[in-house]
Parts: C-alpha cells; structure tokens; sequence
C-alpha cells in the first residue's frame, strides 16, 4: 500500500529536479530569515547563484547540535514568533536543550509523512493504534497520534507507563497497530505473560504491526520481538531536530532498509572524522537537509547516526532510497583498548545466545589506566551455579572471538535493568573524560 503515491512512486529525474527547486527555495529563505545562515555563507563566499546541482550543497558547512543549544531558543528560527503554533525540545541529558519551532504547515507535513509511514507498514483506516511513545516535548507520542489520525485510523493515546491498563485495553479494543519503543514493546510482552496473556494469542490480543523506533535496536531484536509477539516489526526513523519519527521507514513488501522521504529531506552519507561525502554503499554518518520546513529549517544537519544509502530499486514501487538499519551513532561508538566498539554489536551476540533475555547494561570502566568491558545481562530463566557460569562463558567468548575485545558477562537478577519508561539507557561509560 502507498499513501501517496504521485510523490513516492515520482521518477527519479522528477524527484531530483523536485529537491534542486526546494533546495534552492531553502537556500533563499536561511539567507534571507536565519541570520546564523547568512553569517555562514558570508564567512565561506557563498552566493545563492552556486547552487546549481543538488550536489553543489557539499559547499555548504555542517549545522551540528551544538549550533542549536549555542541559539538557543530562537537563534535558528526562520519565521516571526506568531507564526509558531508548536515547540518541541530534547530532552538536554548531554546539555543545553535544544528547541525547534513548528509553523502550521510544519504539522501538516509532519502528519502527512506519519501517515505515509504507517500506510508503509501495512496499518490503513480499519486499524486501531496504540501510541504507547511519550507525549509531551519528545516528538514520537503527538507525531505517531496525528499520522495516525490523518490516516483514518482510530487511537488509543495511552503514552508510556501504566503498562498493565495497556494490556487490557489492547485486548479490549482489539488493538491491531502499536508504536512505541522496541524495549518497551519487550516489556509489554513480559507484562502481558504477567496477566496471563500472551501476544501469540490473536484470539486475546489481535495485534499485528508494530512501528518501533528512538532507539538503536538490532536484526536481532527486530526477531525476538517478531517472535515474542507473532506481529511485523517495523522500523521507523526520526529525529526531533529535523522534524521527529517518519523521516525514513520500512515497507512492508521489503523489509531491507527504510524509505528516506526524499521530497522532504535530502540524505547525505559522510565519513565522521573527515566530513568527506562517501559513495553509493558506503557507511557513515547520516546528513540530512529539510526541504521544506519553514519553521527551523536545517542545512546539512549531522544526526550522528551511521547507516549507507541502499540505491537499488525497491520491489513495493516506492524511488526513494532506502537507508540500511542503524549500526549506532558515531557518539555512542566505544573505544575500548584502541578498539572501536558499537552497542548494537554486543546486543546481537546477546539475543543470538539462547538463555539470555533482551535486557542488558553496558559498563565500561576504567581499571589501573586499562579500559574494561562489563556485560550485565539478565537470564531469560533463573540460572545458578555451573549452568550460569557456562552461559556467561560462552557469550565472554562470542565477544572476544567477534569483536576482539575481552569482556566479563555478569548474570543480573530479573528486573534490574530499568524498562516500562520511553528510552532505555544501555551504556554507562564510567572512565573520566581527558
């Protein structure tokens, strides 16, 4: 299924042409409405007449989080404060928030992609969705309701926490569509066994997509929560700075790689250390542009997340490219011993060894001027003595043998690791910073 498909199915040359006339609309509006922009291009020489590929954007310098906190509140808005029908902000646990501004049209555009993305999915106007994301100032809750909405699909707003009126009342409103956190869908299938419920039973829970995202999550995990709750787990991208969930999703015909809605947001794919552009391919660090936000439009934002760009041709008709699942974010990589490290890559040696349930904690440490690895992970049944120290054995050795880096797997009682409450914190890195 397609939403819309005038724009989604668009020829490539049609599409292209589409984003060089956005761009440059974009241009014109930074120089003209955002003096922070106007500064830029003034320090490096550039005229808006440089601008004559989509290519030629490479010219430009990045916009980095940072410049966000640094004009903080308004310093990047291009619009006057009347004009500004919304704020949502991050939620500042690495600093200074950072507040983006939403005009009206803003909205409008933000729910017709959500609308795109579920329609992705296999969700329609029949459905019943739970947003189970948080509302408030993070972007998932209220963007996942009004996409829904605009879709024709009822919605049950429940946000996170009361975990076990959820249960009830998926199974009392046959709930069929659940967007949430992939660790929070986990959590809600251990509370459903719980109550003696389980998402296998279709009778009791018919649910049957789930659109998960805001945090890192595996191949891995996408299969333990396909198989705990017999549903399609779908992936969804987003960020609040660029406009929230419904940047980039999977359909459902595919299932390799999400949708990067190319009308709206021009994807770049470049090397962390250097900024250089890679080619067609290769990983790196996703850039994104908007095309046609009004309220805080962003040139060549650097999200921090690596990915590659998937140029081939997708069997559901859509022509936007597709970008592979996250491997992690340049931020988050660990370097441990001269060794890089991403999170992502222990939870898949995790769940890829039966006996170990999904809910883990990454320590890392340091311990006379040497980096240590702790792996905390919780059992997916009790385990005591020899049985436990067999199965912390063979997941320390799948690390060193896959990632050449020596760990020690500790087995957690049940529940220690926090879940239920929108992200899950995964690594604590406890060195000092020099």
């Amino acid at each position: 299924m397609i939403y819309d498909p005038a724009y989604e199915t668009m020829p490539r040359a049609e599409l292209e042409k589409l984003q060089l006339e956005r761009l440059k609309d974009l241009i014109a509006l930074c120089r003209n409405r955002v003096p922070f922009y106007a500064n830029k291009f003034k320090e490096i020489g550039f005229q808006t007449g440089d601008l004559k590929t989509a290519a030629d954007l490479s010219l430009l310098p990045f916009t980095e989080k940072d410049d966000l906190r640094n004009n903080y509140p308004h310093g990047l808005s291009a619009v006057p404060q009347e004009d500004i029908v919304r704020f949502h902000a991050s939620s500042g646990t690495t600093g200074k928030i950072t507040v983006v501004g939403y005009t009206a049209n803003d909205l409008k555009v933000w729910a017709h992609l959500m609308a795109r993305s579920l329609t992705a999915t296999g969700l329609s106007r029949s459905d019943v969705i739970n947003v189970a994301y948080g509302y408030g100032l993070f972007t998932g809750g209220l963007g996942a309701h009004y996409g829904a909405e605009l879709l024709g699909a009822a919605v049950v707003p429940c946000s996170s926490g009361s975990s076990v009126r959820q249960i009830r009342l998926m199974s009392d409103l046959r709930v069929t569509g659940l967007c949430c956190t992939p660790t929070y869908a986990l959590y809600l299938s251990e509370v459903a066994k719980k109550e003696g419920l389980d998402f296998r039973d279709k009778s009791r829970l018919p649910l049957k997509v789930g659109v998960f995202g805001a945090e890192p999550w595996s191949d891995s995990m996408c299969q333990t929560i396909e198989e705990t709750m017999a549903i399609n787990a779908m992936n969804i991208y987003g960020l609040s700075e660029i406009m929230g969930p419904a940047v980039s999703i999977e359909c459902l015909e595919s299932r390799v790689g999400l949708h990067i809605f190319e009308d709206h947001f021009l994807p770049e794919i470049i090397d962390p250390n250097t900024g250089q552009i890679l080619g067609p391919g290769q990983e790196g660090e996703l850039v994104l542009t908007t095309l046609t936000k009004e309220g805080t439009p962003l040139l060549r934002y650097r999200t921090r997340d690596i990915t590659s760009l998937i140029e081939e041709p997708c069997p559901c008709g859509r022509t936007h490219r597709r970008m592979s699942r996250l491997r992690g974010r340049s931020d988050d990589m660990l370097i441990i011993k001269g060794i890089n490290v991403y999170p992502s890559q222990i939870e898949t040696l995790i769940l890829d060894t039966d006996g170990f349930s999904p809910n883990y904690q990454i320590i890392v440490d340091r311990d006379n001027n040497l980096d240590t690895l702790e792996v905390c992970v919780e059992a997916a049944e009790p385990l005591y003595g020899d049985a436990a120290a067999g199965l912390t054995r063979v997941l320390s050795r799948k690390i060193k043998d896959n990632l050449t880096v020596e760990a020690k797997v500790t087995i957690i009682p049940d529940n220690t690791v926090p879940r239920g409450q929108g992200k899950t914190q995964r690594v604590f890195d406890k060195r000092q910073k020099i």
